[in-house]
C-alpha cells in the first residue's frame, strides 16, 4: 500500500510491505531499503539514472513526456522475476515524477498458494458429529463408542458397510470428535474418478510431469488434508498400483507428488 501527500514543493510518501523507488522528473531518486533487497542493487547504483534505464518496460509517452502507467507487470532483472508496478506523481495539473512499486514473484507465488489452501481448507469442512447419527440399537452404540475411541488416535481406520448405510457419516464423526477438528476433512469417492485422474488428485504433480500439466504443478488431495482427515471413498475401486503408493503413503506418512523426487 502506498499513501501519498503531495504538494508542488515536495513528495511525502509512507510505504508498507512493498518496496518502492521514487523517481522525480530531475532524475533525484527516493530508493527503499526493501527494493534493494528485491533488486540486488545499491542505492548509489540508481541515484542520478532516469528509471526507464532501470525498468526498460516502463515507456515515456513522446508526446507530453510523462510516464506510461504499468500496473502489475512481470519483469525479469538479472534472472530474477519481479513483479513492478509504476505510476505517475502529479498534482495541480503538474508532473512531477514516478513511483514504482516492486514485489518478488516468489513471495506472491507464496502468498498465492497460501490463500489457495486456505480456500480449500474452508471448502473441506466436515458437517456431522455422533450426534446426526440415527439409531439406539446395541450395534449402534457400540459401533460410535468404538469410532470415538478411534477418533482419538493418529491411526487410518477401515470403515466397512453396504452402499447407503452411512460410512461417511461415521467418518466425519470421527473427525469432528478428534483434536483434529478444526483442520481440513477432505472426501473423495475413489470409484467416481477416472483411473487416469486418480493418481494426480491423490497424490498431486510436480510442475512439468506430463503434458497438459499445470506449469506450477498442482496440490494433491492428501496435502489438502494436511494436519486435517481424508475419507476415501470406495477405496477397494482403486487400482492395485495406486493401492501401493496409498500403502506407501499410510505406513511412512509421507506424500510425494507424482514426478517427484523427493
Amino acid at each position: 500500500m502506498i499513501i501519498a501527500r503531495v504538494s508542488p514543493s515536495s513528495l511525502r510518501f509512507s510505504i508498507a510491505r512493498e518496496s518502492s523507488i521514487n523517481n522525480s522528473k530531475d532524475k533525484e531518486f527516493l530508493f527503499s531499503g526493501r527494493a534493494e533487497r528485491i533488486l540486488g542493487l545499491k542505492s548509489s547504483e540508481v541515484i542520478g539514472r532516469p528509471l526507464h534505464s532501470i525498468f526498460p518496460d516502463v515507456k515515456l509517452n513522446e508526446e507530453n513526456g510523462d510516464f506510461i502507467p504499468k500496473i502489475n507487470q512481470l519483469w525479469k532483472y538479472r534472472n530474477k522475476l519481479v513483479v513492478f508496478s509504476s505510476v505517475p506523481i502529479r498534482a495541480d495539473g503538474r508532473y512531477f515524477g514516478q513511483v514504482t512499486v516492486l514485489q518478488d514473484n516468489e513471495t506472491i507465488r507464496n502468498a498465492e498458494e497460501k490463500i489457495r489452501r486456505d480456500q480449500h481448507h474452508k471448502r473441506f469442512l466436515a458437517q456431522y458429529t455422533f450426534k446426526d447419527i440415527a439409531g439406539s440399537s446395541a450395534l449402534i452404540s457400540n459401533a460410535m463408542e468404538k469410532a470415538k475411541i478411534f477418533a482419538k488416535s493418529d491411526s487410518a481406520v477401515l470403515i466397512l458397510g453396504e452402499t447407503g448405510t452411512g460410512k461417511e457419516l461415521f467418518a466425519q464423526s470421527i473427525h469432528t470428535f478428534s483434536r483434529r477438528r478444526s483442520q481440513p476433512f477432505v472426501s473423495i469417492n475413489c470409484g467416481a474418478l477416472p483411473e487416469s485422474l486418480l493418481d494426480s488428485e491423490l497424490f498431486g504433480y510436480d510442475k512439468g510431469s506430463f503434458t497438459g500439466a499445470r506449469s506450477e504443478g498442482k496440490i494433491g488431495l492428501f496435502e489438502m488434508a494436511h494436519k486435517g482427515t481424508i475419507f476415501l471413498d470406495e477405496v477397494g475401486e482403486i487400482l492395485p498400483s495406486v493401492q501401493v503408493r496409498l500403502l506407501r503413503v499410510i505406513q511412512e506418512k509421507e506424500v510425494m507428488r507424482v514426478g517427484g523426487t523427493v
